[in-house]
């Protein structure tokens, strides 16, 4: 099987201040004081990067084969899913609720949208412009995920937070760094396997890390 990473992208000492929309001015001043400093950092860029390199690795051993191939838009809900259940967590939710339930939230709304930035530029960086169109939300029946986000988040939730912990990542920039693995099997399936639309694509990303971001996740092994 093709490696997703036979092509390297740098996707560190780059200038992620662009990725943060222009404030309006009644706003200004608060999101100049909210701007966190490990989004911009060239050394947690370069842990992101890391990180999402070896959990891409250890993905490919893992993948769901349709006719022996991977199977663009599920590898793709994949890493959006892991990205979003990260975001999710980073909430620091309070509430006792079983897995699998939808959680309606507003921060989530204010939050997820500078992922899909993040997610944006990195596309950017390797020509491809996935917001030069509106975000895609019906997908053909081809390319929908052959996974549930429940599903995705109990077989690889904890091989994923295992790996961001080694590179001590919190979960805020797990998320980030699942962007990265987002880019780098976005790339490789419109690029190099040519087996999905890249808009179809990006909307898949989109709405993966909404599901991830609202879909109760089980408890982490690790007890954390």
């Amino acid at each position: 099987m093709q490696t997703y990473f036979t092509r390297k992208a740098l996707f560190f000492h780059l200038n992620l201040a662009k990725v943060l929309k222009k404030p309006s001015k009644k706003d200004a001043s608060a999101q100049a004081q909210e701007v966190d400093k490990d989004l911009i950092s060239p050394e947690m860029q370069k842990k992101r990067y890391e990180a999402a390199m070896e959990f891409v690795k250890e993905l490919q051993e893992k993948i769901p084969l349709v006719n022996g191939k991977p199977h663009a838009g599920t590898v793709l809900a994949i890493a959006a899913r892991i990205a979003g259940t990260n975001l999710y967590r980073a909430m620091n939710y309070s509430h006792a609720v079983e897995p699998g339930v939808v959680v309606l939230s507003e921060e989530v709304n204010q939050a997820w949208p500078q992922l899909m930035n993040l997610f944006a530029f990195y596309c950017k960086q390797n020509g491809i412009d996935v917001m030069a169109k509106p975000v895609v939300t019906e997908f053909p029946e081809k390319d929908k995920p052959l996974m549930t986000t429940e599903q995705v988040q109990a077989e690889y939730q904890d091989q994923y937070d295992k790996i961001m912990k080694k590179y001590g990542l919190d979960y805020l920039n797990a998320a980030r760094a699942g962007m990265v693995v987002s880019s780098i099997v976005f790339q490789y399936h419109i690029t190099s396997a040519k087996d999905i639309d890249p808009y179809i694509g990006a909307g898949i990303i989109a709405m993966g890390i909404v599901e991830g971001a609202k879909t109760v996740p089980p408890p982490l092994k690790s007890g954390n």
